[in-house]
Formats: structure tokens, C-alpha cells, sequence
């Protein structure tokens, strides 16, 4: 599981071997939201507020970069929607 930021203490990962929805996983201490990366759309989570505006921010400005990472750490998600 790559971290690919940290800001401010708030940590933006990306699993391997992880699900649909494309996301990204947003922690700050014992808190964490799943965003997906295309809508920014919180799939399930409890950040604080500063910190999820922060991370919002974030997928917001590095969409594509996101989804790419997504997808080079899932490419069996990419087989899978093809069949």
C-alpha cells in the first residue's frame, strides 16, 4: 500500500488488491475515508472535517494521477470489468 502524500498529517494511500469503486484511502490518526477519485464522492468514513477538506482537495487536483496509481496497483479490477 503506497503512500503517495502526506499533508498536515493526513496520509493518502492507495491498496493493491483493492475493490471497486476506484478510491483512495484518506487516514489521519484512527480516522479514515474512502474517496473515490473520480467524483471525490466519500464512499464510507470519519475523517474531521479540516482533514477531509484537505484530502478532497487533494483528489480534486491529482484525479488522474489517482486513478492511474489505481489502476497500475489493480490492473485484475481492469480484466475483470472487461469480461
Amino acid at each position: 500500500m503506497p503512500t503517495l502524500k502526506v499533508m498536515n498529517g493526513v496520509k493518502i494511500e492507495c491498496y493493491s488488491a483493492d475493490h471497486l469503486p476506484p478510491h483512495i484511502h484518506a487516514s489521519y490518526g484512527e480516522h479514515e475515508d474512502l474517496i473515490i477519485i473520480e467524483t471525490g464522492e466519500i464512499y464510507v468514513g470519519d475523517l474531521p472535517i479540516k482533514k477531509r477538506k484537505l484530502a478532497l482537495e487533494y483528489v480534486k487536483e491529482n484525479t488522474s494521477m489517482l486513478l492511474k496509481t489505481f489502476n497500475l496497483l489493480n490492473p485484475q479490477l481492469l480484466r475483470d470489468e472487461k469480461k
